[in-house]
């Protein structure tokens, strides 16, 4: 299985969703802090953090997942 580094970070503003997106990235994450975290992601991993961070966010929230250049 293929997998890219991504870089996932969000800022949600109540603190119950904000635990919940922590849950939902750190199953994900392979190091980070705070509110960013690096993931190493196949493509079905990548739907996956996607559909269970949107499931969780209200619309003042924000969700950002970047693929980062490894060389």
């Amino acid at each position: 299985m293929r997998r890219t580094l991504c870089l996932a970070a969000y800022d949600v503003r109540d603190p119950k969703r904000l635990q919940m997106m922590l849950h939902i990235v750190k199953d994900f994450a392979c190091g980070g802090q705070k509110s960013a975290f690096e993931c190493w992601l196949s493509a079905r991993e990548k739907s996956e953090l996607l559909q269970r961070a949107q499931s969780v966010m209200a619309d003042e929230d924000a969700f950002l997942l970047m693929r980062l250049s490894v060389k």
